[in-house]
């Protein structure tokens, strides 16, 4: 059975809107994941270290407009999306990045002829590689 990942997201945007990026958690993601972590750990206790970006598409950001998500605090682990309750943002997405740091992963993208920010709240290395507990939402 497939499992996702939804997390809260952000924009810089003025005009556009985020709520969620959805990501679906494969082994192909946690291999992934499994050697960011490797290497942000190696570098991690370095004072200035930020963070390690791989570019790869990983997630999907998405506009709740219904509300499904308004009651997420931090992401969950779940085996079902109801994707006909959301919608892409306006803004064509492009250069999508995920950002490894001592705090866990960020999706990242931009838009393609905006330049604008879309981000996800971080989500931690466990719910990832552990599968933290799924929760119906």
């Amino acid at each position: 059975m497939e499992k996702y990942i939804v997390v809260r997201a952000n924009t810089n945007s003025d005009w556009d809107n985020v709520s969620v990026v959805i990501v679906e958690l494969t082994e192909d993601l946690k291999n992934i994941v499994r050697e960011v972590k490797k290497a942000v750990d190696k570098v991690k206790d370095i004072q200035s270290f930020n963070k390690l970006s791989v570019f790869d598409s990983v997630g999907d950001f998405f506009v709740d407009d219904e509300g499904v998500f308004d009651n997420l605090d931090e992401c969950v682990v779940t085996e079902y999306v109801n994707f006909d309750k959301l919608h892409f943002p306006e803004s064509s997405l492009e250069t999508n990045m995920l950002n490894g740091s001592k705090y866990g992963v960020q999706i990242v993208s931009f838009g393609k002829h905006t330049g604008e920010e879309f981000w996800s709240d971080y989500i931690k290395w466990e719910t990832i590689l552990n599968n933290e507990e799924i929760k119906t939402i």
